[in-house]
């Protein structure tokens, strides 16, 4: 199940990569509208390419099936964690980045800091999702909370880039660990 969340959790977050770099470098060349335009476009791609698939139909009537145990508090954990990770870090970052290096500084740096987030769970969730099936996903969540409250804790004694960077990493376990343990 890891191995699964953690690749799907990599792939959804490489088309807003791709979408950020992409669309960054057309906006530059050919402006905010046309870039956008050009976006929309592609992204209708995306309902032509869901259209033909299958419905899939589930067949519950074996009555014995696995069952499933539902882990407690999870989703009061992973509302803690997004509320750090995807809350209060990039509401505070910008704020931080412009305190010490001006508003145009703060604008660049907080995109690529969130460029960044994105990134570490494109390449950490299926490193995630596999530890997470082979140690335990209370272990790999436990790692990625550590890592995100240091993370936390040096962008708040202003070493913002590098504390950016753990959070980022720490953010990208639990995204991966929390539902994969679940």
């Amino acid at each position: 199940a890891g191995q699964r969340i953690g690749l799907s959790l990599s792939l959804r977050e490489l088309g807003p990569v791709v979408s950020l770099t992409l669309g960054t470098t057309l906006v530059a060349a050919i402006g905010a509208r046309p870039a956008l335009t050009a976006l929309g476009i592609i992204s209708l791609a995306g309902i032509l390419a869901a259209t033909p698939l299958p419905e899939l139909k589930l067949d519950n009537s074996n009555g014995g099936g696995k069952q499933f145990r539902r882990k407690r508090n999870a989703e009061w954990l992973s509302l803690f964690a997004s509320f750090v990770t995807d809350g209060i870090f990039p509401a505070s970052v910008g704020l931080l980045i412009a305190r010490s290096s001006g508003v145009e500084a703060a604008v660049v740096g907080a995109g690529l800091l969130l460029y960044l987030k994105r990134v570490a769970v494109v390449v950490l969730a299926p490193a995630s999702g596999l530890a997470a099936d082979r140690f335990g996903g209370d272990i790999v969540t436990a790692t990625g909370l550590g890592i995100t409250a240091i993370g936390a804790l040096s962008i708040a004694f202003d070493s913002v880039f590098g504390g950016a960077i753990l959070l980022s990493c720490g953010a990208a376990l639990t995204t991966t660990s929390i539902p994969a343990s679940v």
